[in-house]
């Protein structure tokens, strides 16, 4: 009598210290959820962040290309001013040579006739020169008015070509300014685009050592019995086929997701069922309630021991009906489910492990 109550007393104890086990590692885990969440949100701001930054090199990459063309586009309105100024510069050098020749022409045939005059005893030659004199005088006069009239429209065009090449110089040079600054902004966005980048990777990383942290933690969830003893469950439930814990939608399945943005892994430890109205949350094979309270990550969250080396998790509920240590038959009511983040629309988080090791529901359920 005294061996068997001995007996009984160590089974409680072993009961009470395995059910204090389950909270300590749950508390633990949530720990580890939290930590998650809050490298997951690191991740988006950092890549929201890099991606602003980003869209602002982007921006600032076009207005440098528009400035560049402006630049190209000055520089070829003044190599062409430059020639136009050589070529008016030639042709005021020969104009201003000609109108000098010209008016030398024109001084020694003034001259000349202006000696002719001056003698008493004309030759019949010399009084023919008189009578064409004046003519030729006069041409070579026109001439020169004429290449004077073509030198001023010369010159004239020099100093505007000189003007124009002054403000086109200028507005090189502010364009220039215009340009650096923007090289200046695209070098430092490229360095805060490259600093981000590091940081993300470091968070990713974190990321990476937490997701491993949480699995290797939840191998110790369920685990109330020793290697030892883990040959002695049946790993069979009272039905070939498990009935659904709520009837509705499966909006997310078991297993790895990959982020295509973020480039990480995501894990689903399993499924979650979505329902257009409130149910009742059913037990989906007899077993004892070894979790009954709110967990952050799963919400109001039900954890039955099965007895054959199967635990089932009951998460997002919005009403619990059983407790700690309660013994639950196979379809009874253990909550009701709980809203979709504030929606109109509920959903049901459930689970199913092996031990400590996650199976996928759907194998399992009708």
């Amino acid at each position: 009598m005294k061996r068997t109550l001995l007996v009984i007393i160590l089974i409680s104890n072993v009961f009470y210290i395995m059910g204090q086990s389950i909270e300590l590692q749950l508390r633990r885990l949530e720990y580890i959820q939290d930590a998650i969440a809050r490298k997951e949100y690191e991740i988006e701001s950092t890549q929201q962040e890099i991606d602003h930054l980003s869209h602002d090199k982007t921006g600032y990459e076009q207005q440098y290309q528009i400035t560049r063309k402006k630049i190209e586009a000055l520089t070829s309105r003044e190599q062409e001013i430059n020639r136009n100024l050589t070529a008016s510069q030639r042709e005021k050098e020969q104009f201003t040579a000609r109108i000098d020749e010209t008016s030398d022409l024109w001084k020694k045939q003034f001259q000349i006739f202006y000696l002719t005059h001056l003698t008493n005893n004309q030759t019949a030659e010399q009084i023919s020169d008189n009578h064409y004199f004046p003519i030729m005088i006069t041409q070579t006069k026109e001439r020169i008015d004429e290449d004077v009239d073509l030198l001023n429209h010369i010159v004239s065009n020099i100093e505007e070509n000189q003007k124009n090449q002054q403000g086109v110089r200028r507005e090189r040079s502010k364009e220039n300014q215009v340009i650096e600054g923007y090289r200046k902004q695209i070098s430092k966005l490229n360095e805060d685009i490259e600093k981000l980048t590091k940081e993300e990777q470091e968070i990713l990383n974190d990321f990476a050592v937490l997701q491993q942290s949480r699995e290797n933690l939840e191998n110790l969830i369920t685990l109330f019995q020793n290697d030892a003893g883990s040959t002695q469950f049946s790993y069979r439930f009272t039905t070939n086929k498990l009935p659904w814990p709520i009837t509705g939608e499966v909006i997310s399945t078991f297993g790895k997701k990959q982020d295509e943005h973020y480039k990480i892994t995501l894990l689903s430890n399993g499924i979650d069922i979505l329902t257009d109205s409130q149910q009742e949350v059913k037990a989906v094979d007899f077993g004892v309630v070894v979790f009954a309270e709110h967990f952050r990550s799963y919400g109001r969250l039900v954890i039955i021991d099965h007895q054959n080396g199967y635990y089932s998790l009951y998460g997002n509920n919005g009403t619990l009906l059983v407790t700690k240590d309660d013994v639950v038959s196979l379809g009874q009511v253990i909550a009701l489910s709980g809203r979709q983040n504030g929606l109109d629309s509920y959903l049901l988080h459930f689970e199913l492990r092996r031990h400590s090791t996650p199976v996928d529901p759907l194998t399992y359920l009708e």
